[in-house]
């Protein structure tokens, strides 16, 4: 099984220094080792050779040598002693390291995911507060269409209304131009009817009470004056006959005297229409035209009013959309505030 330590880069310089350590103990009990051997191997040479050249001193040297060899082997015991109780120290210490490494890193995993709690805590927060800002200046942006798309709409509203009154005072200017034309046609229609207008007011001049007709006294003119007979203009034979005391011949004599007054009616070209037609006229058309007129002076005052609504509604959606502009624009800069490495 392959035992797999996380060392903490602050522990590097140490255990390198200890490996080092340890490799140069083991690299100098392998020199001595190989000391050893060779010494042992120079020991067998020389023996050969005093066997060779000791052949006589044989048992003696075999004593000797037998006494060396033992004492070689005792030390060569001793140093393989001392070498496993090196070792064996060395892997207890080896094993003592790995304990405290394990400790160490059991310390240093829990710091870090101490760490990363707070670190996503933090975290966690920061992306809570980015939303809202996000949010905030979404909402900014959204308040501006609306307010564009409100203008858009009030826009259409005031135009409409503009153009519906500039259309009305148009209509309105149409009927004014052909009163105009209106007011002419009657005039020349009462010049062609001179005649007919000046002999009526002439009869209306022609009243009854001044004249004489034969039967007819003070008091059948109060009588004819209460039933509205009052002029020669007046006299026509079915009104007489409907006023009592009347009868047909008295009618008849009332009906000629008419026709007198008719025939004494001289034409003056010269004159034009009668005062009062050309009042009468007068007064129907300016009764006509007066509502045409007000509407027309106070068309321009009306079209002002809606100019002047609209250009208030204007300035007003100007300051909102200046208003949220700013919002928006710190609403922004606070999501730029945002810190990075957040993943956000």
């Amino acid at each position: 099984m392959c035992l797999i330590v996380v060392v903490p880069l602050s522990f590097l310089p140490w255990l390198l220094f200890e490996l080092d350590r340890q490799g140069r103990e083991n690299h100098l009990n392998l020199q001595n080792e190989e000391r050893a051997r060779e010494r042992h191997a120079a020991a067998k040479r020389q023996l050969q050779s005093w066997k060779r050249d000791l052949v006589a001193q044989q048992e003696v040297a075999r004593q000797e040598f037998d006494k060396e060899l033992s004492r070689w082997k005792s030390v060569c015991a001793a140093i393989k002693d001392q070498l496993s109780r090196r070792e064996k120290a060395a892997e207890e210490q080896l094993r003592d390291w790995q304990c405290q490494l394990e400790a160490k890193q059991r310390i240093a995993i829990q710091h870090f995911n101490e760490e990363m709690i707070k670190w996503n805590e933090t975290v966690a927060a920061i992306k809570a507060e980015a939303t809202k800002r996000r949010e905030v200046f979404q909402q900014m942006i959204r308040q501006i269409q609306q307010i564009e798309n409100g203008w858009h709409d009030s826009h259409t509203q005031f135009a409409a209304e503009f153009n519906s009154a500039k259309l009305h005072l148009s209509t309105r200017r149409d009927e004014y131009a052909k009163s105009e034309q209106d007011i002419t046609i009657a005039r020349n229609d009462l010049l062609k009817r001179k005649e007919l207008l000046q002999k009526a007011q002439f009869l209306q001049g022609q009243f009854i009470d001044d004249a004489e007709i034969r039967h007819i006294g003070r008091a059948r003119k109060a009588t004819l004056l209460a039933y509205n007979i009052e002029t020669a203009a007046d006299v026509e034979h079915h009104r007489v006959r409907k006023v009592p005391g009347f009868s047909a011949k008295l009618t008849q004599r009332l009906v000629l005297w008419r026709e007198s007054v008719e025939k004494s009616f001289v034409l003056d070209s010269a004159q034009g229409i009668p005062a009062d037609e050309q009042r009468a006229l007068n007064m129907k058309f300016f009764q006509m035209r007066r509502p045409l007129i007000d509407e027309l002076q106070a068309g321009e005052t009306t079209l002002k009013a809606i100019r002047t609504r609209a250009e208030a509604e204007l300035r007003r959606v100007i300051q909102m959309v200046e208003r949220y502009l700013q919002y928006a624009a710190q609403a922004y800069a606070d999501c730029n505030e945002i810190p990075e490495g957040t993943g956000l």
